[in-house]
Parts: structure tokens; C-alpha cells; sequence
């Protein structure tokens, strides 16, 4: 079973759901688990199940594609109770429902980049994912244009059939990253992320995250100061939280 984070689509009202909101919000609804996401097509809603939230909270209710009403009604109990909707603030009950009964699934369009690391409808794809198959687009994250990882990912949408997409992205300042948000440590490990591992005049973004992390991974002596190489990838992570919570769209 592959699991697919944040955005929900079906053949009614749950493929509204994605039409109206990852459309217009095309980082994906859940940009906390990853600057880069794929696109399913519409049949691989029929071996899917969705919950709201996360499913390692083992949620009381799951819905289908026919049988969406449980997730839509914990949505729209949530939306009601914070006035915010899969991270959209000053959303209502109505607003919401409005939004679900436009028709069908949007094309593709650059709009704003979703925030939302805590409100996400999860999808569970049982069984296998085949890029040539299953896949409608890769959205990719635009501080990977022109490097290695960009190149290996725009080769491979193109050698199976796959539409390539690119959302706004997230970046920051070095001295902008928040002490509070994901706690005090994680300004200092910015600071030794950029100053070991990003380019002139780079901001801090997926792509330098990203390097970082390979480090970590490929080089644990170089990080051996802050202790299991499991700690530097979940700070890491929560640079990746910050950097979404409080980033401007790419520059380039």
C-alpha cells in the first residue's frame, strides 16, 4: 500500500475536493511531507481509501470514492469549529461546500503555494504505483531547475509519458528562519547548512535542504557533532517545516 499525503480526488464530490484546492494550490495540500509531489489519475481512485488527517493517529473514520460522506463531514466539522480548510484561513462550512461542487478536475494553473503541515485529507493507494500507468504529473519544486536532481526527474516524467509541472517553491533569508516555530536549534543548524553547502546569494530552499540531508546520509562523520544521523534528518525536516510555514515564493 503506498500512501499519498494531503489531497484527495474522486469520481463526485472527493475528485471536486481536488479540483478546487490542489489545483489552485499546487505545492499539494500536505507540503510538510515534501517539496515535490505526484499526480495520480482519476482510476487510481478506485483501489484508494482517504481519512482526515494522518493515519498513524488510527483515525475513527475512512471513506472511498463512493462513500467520501465520513471524511467530508469530519472536514466540515473542522472547518467549522477553526474556520480554516486544508490550510486555507477564513474558510466556512458553506464556503467549503461551495468549493467542493465545482465541477470536475481543473487543468493545471500556477496559484498560491499551500501552508498547511497540520490539516491534510490522507490518501492510501493499495497496491503498486506505476509512473507510466498511474501517474498524470510530477509538480516539482523550482530550487531544482537546472541541477542534477531537476535533470534526473525531467528525464524520467518525460521517458514515461508524465506531464511536468513546477509550483512557486518555498525560500528564505538565512538570518529569517523563525526560533520559535520548530524551536531554538533550528536558526543555528540554517546557519551551518547554508554556510557549508549553499552557493552565492542562495536563499535557504528544498534544494539546499536537500543537500544537506544526502550529507547527512553519505557523510555522518560531518555531522557527527549533533549526535544519530536520525536527529540531523528530523531538525532537517523541521527546517523544511519552517521554511514552509514562513517562505516567499522562489525568485528564480
Amino acid at each position: 500500500m503506498a500512501r499519498t499525503r494531503g489531497w484527495a480526488c474522486s469520481r463526485a464530490t472527493v475528485r471536486r475536493t481536488a479540483g478546487s484546492t490542489c489545483s489552485t494550490t499546487p505545492t499539494a495540500r500536505a507540503p510538510r511531507f515534501g517539496s515535490c509531489h505526484l499526480r495520480l489519475r482519476p482510476q487510481v481512485l478506485d483501489r484508494a481509501t482517504f481519512c482526515f488527517g494522518d493515519s498513524h493517529l488510527e483515525p475513527p473514520h475512512l471513506g472511498t470514492v463512493d462513500v467520501p460522506e465520513p471524511v467530508l463531514a469530519e472536514l466540515l466539522d473542522a472547518t467549522a469549529g477553526t474556520g480554516v480548510s486544508l490550510g486555507v484561513a477564513g474558510t466556512d462550512p458553506a464556503t467549503l461546500v461551495r468549493a467542493l461542487l465545482r465541477d470536475g478536475r481543473d487543468a493545471w494553473r500556477a496559484g498560491p503555494n499551500a501552508r498547511a503541515l497540520d490539516d491534510y485529507i490522507e490518501a492510501q493507494i493499495h497496491g503498486e504505483v506505476v509512473l507510466g500507468r498511474d501517474v498524470e504529473a510530477f509538480v516539482l519544486d523550482p530550487s531544482f531547475a537546472g541541477t542534477r536532481v531537476g535533470r534526473v526527474l525531467t528525464d524520467l516524467a518525460a521517458r514515461h509519458g508524465v506531464a511536468l509541472h513546477w509550483h512557486a517553491g518555498f525560500e528564505l533569508p538565512v538570518d529569517g528562519v523563525d526560533a520559535g516555530f520548530r524551536g531554538p536549534g533550528i536558526p543555528p543548524l540554517a546557519a551551518r547548512v547554508h554556510a557549508e553547502f549553499a552557493r552565492p546569494g542562495e536563499p535557504v530552499d528544498a534544494a539546499l535542504i536537500g543537500r544537506a540531508a544526502a550529507s547527512a546520509v553519505t557523510e555522518p562523520g560531518r555531522w557527527a557533532d549533533r549526535g544519530p544521523v536520525a536527529v540531523t534528518l528530523q531538525d532537517l525536516k523541521m527546517l523544511w517545516h519552517v521554511l514552509v510555514r514562513f517562505g516567499g515564493p522562489c525568485a528564480r
